[in-house]
């Protein structure tokens, strides 16, 4: 389903809620792996991005080349340093893209209202 993304280790499978996903980047060394970010926890998946945001757009959205971001686990945005800071203590710090910062703010500031 949508709701959730499966992940298979080598003896174990986890089924991960989107809702979770604090961040999905591209493996800082394996190639064709993203590197899926939860509360204490991080998964390696064999995927790229694209795929990732067309599958789950609506909750994971593209803030950098590398990286989707869950925008309901934004706590604030340093629009000098360009960083997005998420999590309850703000404690995952996770970079965007200048162009990117008016559809990230747009989206974020419109949620729950």
């Amino acid at each position: 389903s949508m709701n959730y993304i499966i992940i298979q280790k080598e003896k174990e499978i986890f089924k991960l809620n989107i809702k979770d996903i604090y961040y999905i980047q591209t493996h800082p060394t394996k190639a064709h792996t993203v590197q899926i970010v939860i509360e204490e926890a991080s998964f390696n998946m064999v995927q790229n991005l694209s795929n990732l945001e067309n599958q789950y757009g609506e909750t994971l959205m593209r803030c950098h080349r590398n990286c989707l971001v869950n925008l309901d686990k934004l706590k604030s945005i340093d629009f000098q340093e360009r960083i997005l800071f998420l999590g309850e203590e703000g404690q995952y710090a996770v970079k965007y893209a200048r162009r990117r910062y008016r559809d990230i703010r747009q989206k974020w500031l419109k949620q729950g209202e």
